[in-house]
């Protein structure tokens, strides 16, 4: 009690961002998932001279690590057609994981993404094939390097949730690697975060030609 400190008082990491030796890898708290927020703003940046089809929404969303809670809320009001989740996901390119057998992901491959998710049997995210194949034709389309997986442990992001809201909303997920998950040292490679942004945008200008098949996934 001297220190003010109670059951329930928040807390959080020391852990300043610095550049690695390679100045593209960078280190940092929270890069979980700050840099997905940094992505969203950017390409917020980017689409603002640019002309498109459609509403383009962006959500910060709070207590995806303790419920999904802030991605049901949202998703109940604005009720998107599309769902693009970023976030970032775990890579193997580190000497205590089997990279080919366990999370063969790893910094500056590019932009992930994840073909499932898990928390449980019944619980997580299967990403419909539509999407995912509209995701990757766009990004090989443009010359866009990606990463597909299949997580095998526990993964979930906000797309776990916001699929199951109003009857179902197409959801996908477009993840950032990173290593060291939920620690004071988490670890990115700003490449493929500018990736994401690429990518990103491409499927916003892109999005007309894909949207008439959105009614086959309501």
């Amino acid at each position: 009690m001297r220190t003010g400190i109670r059951p329930g008082t928040p807390i959080y990491f020391v852990g300043e961002f610095f550049e690695m030796l390679n100045p593209d890898i960078v280190c940092s708290k929270s890069i979980d998932d700050r840099i997905g927020c940094a992505v969203l703003l950017q390409l917020l940046r980017e689409l603002k001279s640019e002309e498109f089809a459609g509403t383009v929404y962006a959500a910060f969303t709070t207590q995806e690590e303790v419920g999904l809670r802030g991605a049901k809320v949202v998703a109940q009001r604005l009720n998107p057609d599309l769902a693009l989740v970023v976030d970032t996901i775990p890579c193997g390119d580190t000497p205590d994981v089997n990279f080919a057998k366990e999370i063969p992901l790893r910094l500056g491959g590019g932009p992930v993404i994840p073909v499932r998710e898990s928390v449980g049997i019944f619980e997580g995210h299967l990403m419909p094939l539509r999407i995912r194949e509209f995701i990757t034709g766009v990004a090989e389309k443009n010359g866009i390097p990606y990463q597909m997986t299949v997580p095998l442990g526990s993964y979930a992001t906000d797309a776990s949730a916001i699929h199951l809201v109003h009857g179902g909303i197409p959801t996908g997920v477009v993840a950032i690697p990173r290593r060291y998950s939920h620690s004071p040292v988490e670890v990115t490679h700003i490449g493929d975060s500018a990736n994401a942004v690429i990518l990103l945008k491409a499927i916003v200008k892109e999005m007309k030609g894909f949207s008439e098949q959105l009614h086959f996934l309501k």
